[in-house]
């Protein structure tokens, strides 16, 4: 199919399916046809219906080429704000001389109004649009829990997610001891570094059913996703967040498998009887935000059911 072909074919598509289009994307299919923004327009079309979708008609006309957009807002519209003594008018018209009047001026509005709606594709609303939307962010406090639980909520819609306030830890390094003006020593005489009680957020990774993906694979999944997604837009919340993640496992259905790719300790033996379940904690991560991104890796341990001192599984 040659260019030509491809053109006339979108432009058919643009023409007769115009209403299932979103302004966004229709302004997209316009610059693939070589249509540049000086010769796009929107107009609304003159009726007291109201109609159900926002883009009704396209017209491309040529040469010169012009797209005309008609919309279902606009001084023309059934929400319109003009007084009804102009709809009267418009249907004495013998001609389209008030509607051609009142297009003049909605076009730049309609424009406007398209633009502010998707701010992120014009810089001439907001000029620094990717700060303006982390400062929006900021607004949310997504280092809060509710805020915690809001982006692991979207990230991992699999899961079952529980965001509590949690004590953490923080280490700072401590300055040289003095008293009044006399340094005792030249060194750290009380210690180079301290551990002082720090505010976070403990993260329980609920898996609801275990399926064809095994526990390996979920912590294997489950790390990439925070290491890719969760931390970095947490980091820049607040980098010194103190987060704690575990995934909880609550089925035990396999049996132990030892491989050169699996995790020895995770494939658990099946559980027969009427013998109680315990719940697996596996601890992926733990410490502040900024300390995830630094590392390469993230941290795996298993956890007792009384959730007692991590145990390394190498």
């Amino acid at each position: 199919m040659t260019v030509g072909a491809q053109h006339a074919r979108i432009a058919a598509r643009v023409r007769t399916e115009a209403h299932r289009f979103d302004v966004p994307a229709l302004l997209d299919a316009l610059a693939l046809l070589g249509y540049q923004p000086s010769e796009i327009c929107f107009r609304s079309r003159p009726t007291l219906a109201r109609q159900g979708s926002v883009v009704e008609k396209v017209d491309l006309a040529g040469p010169p080429q012009q797209a005309t957009i008609y919309v279902s807002v606009g001084l023309q519209s059934s929400q319109s704000v003009l007084p009804t003594y102009l709809w009267e008018l418009q249907q004495d018209q013998r001609d389209d001389i008030l509607s051609e009047f009142l297009w003049f001026f909605e076009r730049p509005l309609l424009a406007q109004r398209f633009a502010a709606e998707f701010p992120e594709r014009s810089r001439e609303v907001f000029e620094e649009w990717e700060q303006t939307r982390h400062r929006m962010l900021l607004l949310l406090r997504l280092d809060s829990p509710t805020g915690v639980h809001w982006v692991l909520s979207s990230l991992f819609p699999e899961l079952d997610i529980v965001a509590r306030r949690v004590i953490g830890t923080r280490r700072v390094r401590t300055k040289e001891t003095a008293l009044g003006t006399c340094e005792l020593g030249d060194g750290h005489t009380m210690g180079g570094t301290t551990d002082l009680p720090a505010g976070g957020i403990e993260v329980l990774l609920v898996v609801r059913e275990e399926d064809d993906r095994d526990a390996a694979g979920w912590i294997v999944e489950a790390q990439q996703r925070l290491g890719q997604y969760v931390l970095p837009i947490l980091a820049r919340q607040n980098p010194y967040l103190f987060l704690h993640v575990q995934l909880v496992l609550r089925e035990q259905t396999e049996h132990v498998t030892l491989k050169c790719d699996r995790y020895v300790g995770v494939h658990r033996l099946r559980n027969e009887g009427n013998a109680p379940r315990s719940h697996e904690h596996l601890l992926l991560f733990r410490g502040e935000v900024r300390s995830g991104l630094a590392g390469d890796t993230l941290n795996f341990a298993l956890l007792s059911a009384q959730r007692g001192t991590p145990s390394r599984k190498e």
